[in-house]
């Protein structure tokens, strides 16, 4: 529970955490309450989840076209030198994929590529940033994408991928370091266009984490389009495993996959009644193995032969937009039904309808873009029952057919929730602090919010102590410096005064649990010594759905969600509560799933 909800977001972002053994989190029985808040702020706390680190801040595309996210509303900077294959294009060919990474704590550009050049954020190439075994000749639709390297702070693998038109190189990857030239990023030498998979077949690649939290899914497909798989490539710490996770797939093709990582969505089948390929396929993608399953065929016709091969799903994953050359449709996936989700799919209204149309893409903003022509549209409230409004943005340069990938993190190295160790709130005793992981900390400095006890309020040791000077609330906060950043992580306490005659009604919250099964920690739930009078007990994944609720005070989260284990995560609780002869009082926060 905190009264700052926000800077606990600070903190979420979690790789590996030692296991929490009878220790939980302590909190007062004042708690802040929702009031006219209530749920509609818990959902903006989730949505924040999205935003609270900005590595996709920046996007650079086509023919020198840029986004820049850090401001309100977005602006539109000149001076991006992409693409490296200009001047001349050969003839019908246009610029597609392209890969653009920002500092995930500033925003600022790091660097991006077209999968041939990577450019750093001066619009210079880099020193060793030339032939990365992209296309040099067509382009690929989804040229490059990048990833962080699990494990380091400022080092980036740079995937590439040929195009399959008269591509000969596959995916080949490079690796930036950021310490390099300066600051401004090199290849390191003897680690550039490291042949990974020879695969020419389709221009599919993309990357996603792993549902363990150590590493990414780099995804493609396999090489052989006789015999279409999906391709899984594991990147973790290790290195990138040349041996990809294999599972059938009905046709190669691009596609792309939900925020949640458990859809995965292509064109649909070849129907030979109309001559065309017919709606979409949706697949279940498991972030464990890497693997898809369970193929659905949703058999929407898309007038005048047009080709759905765009596709972007909404952070919720309740509904997909899906786009040929001529249009865009929404669809409603809420019903699972292959023919209500076809009957769902709804014409998105463009003033331009004449030029073609191609990627659609969510900005850091909440917003989805698409281009038409030399043209981008920002597409607000996009699962409103009518979606819009739809603006047309005022580009330096066109955009082209593709916008960056969306880039996904993996949890901090050094997870953090601030833990009060004491058993009580008693301003008689003495509370002792300390954080979830003191094993990768440089320093930290605590400050106990208790200006009163003087040279007290402060402190630098890893598990300090503090007795507070009188009753009342007090946020405990600590900074912490850690080899690859700073923390500052914040926890709201409450003192009272207590005799030998006073029951304490209390509510303890941990702040992670490790649902593995080994006996330690392994389900989340509210402690207290008081019984309730009132009980509400729920959980929101970090897209604002509900996955776990009860009224009973002995039911506890077990980590699953319709019986299927959820990803190692931050998650949402909100528990409505009454303690008897007091208010009813709503308590929220984070807590994590460990694996």
């Amino acid at each position: 529970m905190n009264s700052t909800p926000l800077p606990m977001l600070l903190v979420i972002y979690h790789l590996k955490q030692p296991k929490i053994k009878n220790v939980i989190t302590f909190e007062g029985t004042i708690m802040r309450k929702f009031g006219k808040y209530s749920l509609p702020l818990l959902l903006l706390v989730i949505s924040n989840l999205l935003k609270a680190q900005l590595q996709n801040n920046q996007r650079r595309f086509g023919f020198g076209a840029s986004i820049d996210f850090n401001t309100t509303p977005p602006s539109f900077p000149s001076g991006a030198a992409l693409p490296s294959i200009l001047p001349p294009l050969i003839t019908g060919t246009q610029i597609e994929g392209v890969a653009t990474i920002a500092d995930k704590n500033t925003g600022a550009l790091l660097f991006y590529t077209d999968g041939v050049t990577v450019w750093n954020a001066l619009n210079l190439p880099m020193p060793n940033g030339t032939n990365l075994g992209g296309s040099d000749v067509l382009s690929s639709y989804m040229a490059a994408v990048i990833v962080p390297i699990p494990g380091t702070c400022n080092k980036y693998y740079v995937f590439c991928q040929d195009d399959f038109e008269q591509g000969t190189n596959g995916i080949t990857y490079s690796v930036v370091d950021m310490s390099l030239d300066n600051g401004l990023g090199d290849i390191v030498p003897g680690q550039k266009s490291i042949p990974l998979y020879d695969n020419n077949e389709t221009e599919l690649l993309m990357a996603y984490p792993k549902s363990t939290g150590d590493g990414y899914w780099l995804i493609s497909n396999g090489p052989d389009a006789t015999n279409p798989t999906l391709a899984a490539f594991e990147v973790t710490s290790q290195g990138v495993n040349s041996t990809p996770v294999l599972s059938p797939i009905l046709r190669n093709a691009s596609g792309k996959l939900n925020y949640q990582g458990t859809k995965f969505v292509c064109t649909g089948q070849y129907d030979t009644l109309i001559n065309n390929f017919l709606g979409f396929l949706l697949y279940d993608f498991d972030a464990v193995t890497g693997q898809i399953s369970l193929p659905v065929n949703i058999p929407f016709n898309v007038p005048n032969g047009d080709i759905l091969q765009y596709f972007e799903f909404t952070f919720d994953g309740n509904y997909l937009y899906a786009g040929g050359n001529n249009s865009l449709y929404r669809f409603d996936l809420t019903s699972g039904n292959p023919s209500t989700i076809a009957a769902s799919g709804t014409l998105i209204p463009f003033i331009n309808q004449t030029d073609p149309h191609a990627a659609v893409q969510f900005g850091p903003d909440g917003n989805l873009y698409h281009i038409i022509g030399n043209n981008i549209y920002r597409i607000e409230n996009t699962t409103n029952s009518v979606p819009g409004p739809i603006t047309e943005l005022p580009l330096t340069q066109p955009p082209s057919f593709c916008l960056p990938q969306w880039i996904f993190l993996l949890p901090d190295n050094n997870p953090q929730g601030l833990i009060v160790l004491t058993g009580d709130s008693c301003i008689q005793t003495e509370q002792i602090f300390t954080v979830s992981d003191t094993s990768s900390i440089n320093s930290i400095q605590w400050n106990f919010d208790d200006p009163s006890s003087g040279s007290s309020n402060t402190s630098s040791l890893l598990t300090p102590s503090h007795t507070f000077s009188e009753e009342g609330q007090y946020t405990v906060s600590a900074i912490i410096n850690f080899s690859c950043g700073i923390d500052t992580i914040f926890k709201t306490i409450t003192i009272i005064k207590c005799d030998s005659t006073t029951e304490i009604c209390n509510l303890a919250i941990p702040d992670a649990f490790s649902p593995n099964g080994d006996g330690i920690n392994d389900v989340f739930y509210p402690l207290t010594s008081c019984p309730f009078e009132r009980y509400e007990f729920s959980i929101f994944n970090r897209w604002g759905e509900l996955i776990f609720k009860t009224a009973n005070q002995t039911d506890k989260w077990d980590g699953k969600y319709n019986g299927v284990d959820c990803s190692l995560n931050v998650y949402v609780y909100l528990i409505t509560y009454k303690f008897p002869l007091q208010q009813t009082k709503n308590a929220y926060g984070t807590i994590t799933l460990l694996r």
